[in-house]
């Protein structure tokens, strides 16, 4: 009764905003108690029931939701196999190749190469393509001594020759074993002869920009294997299936001019680039 007629005086002292103010706090302060015990009780009851809910465990440590394989099968192990030390030494040995059977297979990969190697070598030089060294200066000034050629094996087997080819061949003089170089002049049936130190074919004079200027060339009789005609004293006119040669050097070179036209079938390719020395790479 006495706390009544002290909140009726204070009441009293206040005005009415502060009453209004006192009546809004005291609503949220019990607003505010029943939320917290309605908080209480709900947790309360979610943690009994999940007491209820988990299973007994006699292990101080329960595993929660973890699932092991003992749980599905139960205590039963299941047995290692049995260890087999020749079949371990086997499968390492595949696995491991001994330092032997490394070298056996390595030394087998040389051999197929090296033989393959040697294989296409032999192949391009016999069908396509080869080297040759130039052993005299009867080529100067296209070719000089020393200079290393490759020869095109494959040109003769698709076209004829043809004037102006530098051709190598197998020389045609008795006890020579060596292949010549030299520059096709005169084809079959024409007649080559040499006129005020220039060479005519059938007449006509024969341009050689490949020579230096004002080079004379000396006459020449009739050679071996010729076919010339009865007023045909000197010079050559030149068999069916072969070819007149003669050297650059016109003054250093024993050609046709001294052991007769050229078989075409003596004929091993024709020259087409110089690749020694190297400054001097140029096709020919």
């Amino acid at each position: 009764m006495d706390d009544e007629k002290a909140d009726v005086e204070r009441d009293e002292t206040f005005s009415e905003t502060e009453r209004w103010a006192q009546d809004v706090l005291e609503r949220a302060r019990n607003r505010s108690d029943r939320t917290t015990e309605i908080e209480n009780e709900s947790f309360l009851q979610e943690a009994h029931t999940e007491l209820i809910d988990e299973p007994e465990s006699n292990s101080e440590f329960p595993r929660g939701s973890i699932v092991t394989r003992e749980d599905i099968e139960g205590d039963e192990s299941v047995a290692s196999p049995i260890s087999n030390p020749a079949l371990e030494s086997l499968q390492e040995k595949e696995f491991f190749p001994s330092s032997l059977k490394r070298t056996r297979k390595s030394l087998v990969e040389w051999v197929i190469v090296i033989v393959g190697a040697i294989g296409l070598a032999l192949l391009i030089k016999t069908f396509l393509f080869q080297a040759y060294y130039i052993p005299s200066p009867s080529m100067t000034p296209t070719l000089y001594e020393g200079d290393r050629i490759l020869v095109n094996k494959l040109s003769y087997k698709l076209h004829s020759v043809n004037r102006g080819d530098l051709i190598v061949f197998d020389t045609p003089e008795a006890g020579g074993n060596d292949d010549l170089i030299k520059r096709v002049i005169g084809l079959p049936g024409e007649f080559v002869v040499v006129e005020d130190g220039r060479i005519e074919i059938d007449g006509g004079l024969l341009l050689e920009p490949y020579l230096p200027l004002n080079t004379d060339i000396n006459s020449f009789s009739t050679p071996a294997n010729c076919v010339n005609r009865p007023n045909e004293n000197s010079g050559c006119r030149i068999p069916d299936e072969h070819v007149f040669v003669m050297g650059d050097n016109r003054s250093n070179s024993r050609d046709s001019r001294f052991f007769g036209p050229v078989p075409v079938e003596d004929v091993e390719g024709r020259a087409f680039i110089r690749v020694w020395p190297a400054s001097k790479i140029k096709r020919l």
